[in-house]
Formats: structure tokens, C-alpha cells, sequence
């Protein structure tokens, strides 16, 4: 991750690849606990997963149908109770934990504070990152 960190530094210049360094911190940090999450993940709030068969899913790692496109509207199924029991346990963390680029880059982009935590632990202590 090291050699990564610095060649993508190197490539697009440290504020563009802040996001994709602050990614690559959670990925070590989920390798190290996968059961903390890291940001508050928006799944089934700002994103869905849908497979081939038409069903919805608040997430691509989460098992909990919200609903079917071919049995019902997408708008039906974003404002059901399903969805809506979806919403809360994702909120309340009771979803098998990911560090996943579908779900959490958009995360990682609402997350000015840390974003700026990893931009001056760069400056201060790039070695955290693998720059050097």
C-alpha cells in the first residue's frame, strides 16, 4: 500500500488523491478490525444495489431485501417499510461491515474532517500514508 499511496502522490498530486489515501488508511485499518466502522455509511439512504433479478438491496454486502422493480415501482420501494428497516439497521451499524469502494468512497467524499486529518497527517507524518 506503501508504493501505492506514493506513486498515486506522485501521479495526481496529494489534495486529488486524498480521497483514495483516506481509503487506503481505512483498508488497513478494516484489516486490522473489520467490526469498526470508520464512517457512518449512507447505504440504502443515498445508494441501492439491484441484481439481475430485480431486487433491491440497501447494499451489495447486505442481505435484506427492501423489494423487487418488477413487482414494485423503485419509488414505492425506497419509501416502503422495508427500505425504511433497512435505513435503521445500517444507521445502527447492524449490517455485516464493509470497506467496500461502492459504498464508501461516497462516504469518504462527505467526510471533510477526515479528509483534513489525513491531508496534515500527510504533511506531519506522511510515513502513516507511505509517503515519504
Amino acid at each position: 500500500i506503501s508504493e501505492i499511496a506514493r506513486d498515486l502522490v506522485e501521479r495526481q498530486g496529494l489534495l486529488k488523491a486524498m480521497p483514495a489515501l483516506r481509503y487506503m488508511r481505512g483498508v488497513l485499518d478494516y484489516i486490522r478490525d473489520p467490526t469498526a466502522r470508520r464512517l457512518p455509511c449512507s447505504a440504502g439512504s443515498s445508494s441501492f444495489f439491484l441484481d439481475p433479478g430485480g431486487n433491491v438491496y440497501p447494499c451489495i454486502i447486505m442481505d435484506l431485501k427492501m423489494g423487487n422493480i418488477r413487482e414494485t415501482s423503485l419509488e414505492e420501494i425506497w419509501r416502503s417499510e422495508a427500505a425504511r428497516e433497512a435505513r435503521r439497521r445500517v444507521g445502527d451499524g447492524l449490517c455485516p461491515g464493509c470497506w467496500v469502494e461502492c459504498e464508501t468512497f461516497r462516504d469518504i467524499h462527505r467526510d471533510l474532517p477526515g479528509l483534513v486529518s489525513t491531508a496534515l497527517g500527510a504533511f506531519l507524518h506522511p510515513s502513516t500514508l507511505g509517503i515519504q
